[in-house]
């Protein structure tokens, strides 16, 4: 597999349309690759993963409950993700990776 972005910005977070958050992000994008068996490898699924870091607005720690957060990126995409743990680390939660 290969990164094929890396993101970093500050944010805004929303819940069910509210905004909830701002934030700073780091995120990576990376091309998974699958072997077709024949010794060649096709792109697979693509894997978004990332840090959240806290601004202001609902903390990282009640980020860790919501399953419904969506981060509006600098660059006016959108990235549907759940917070994991206090560290920040962020995971995709949508099929659309950032969209």
């Amino acid at each position: 597999g290969r990164v094929i972005e890396q993101l970093a910005g500050n944010g805004k977070v929303f819940s069910t349309g509210a905004q909830v958050a701002e934030v700073k992000y780091r995120i990576t994008v990376f091309q998974k690759t699958v072997s077709t068996g024949r010794g060649q490898e096709i792109d697979g699924l693509e894997e978004v993963t990332g840090t959240i870091g806290e601004i202001s607005g609902m903390s990282l720690f009640e980020m860790i409950d919501q399953d419904d957060l969506v981060l509006h990126l600098s660059d006016g995409r959108r990235w549907e993700f759940g917070v994991s743990n206090l560290e920040g680390d962020a995971i995709n939660r949508g099929a659309d990776g950032i969209y």
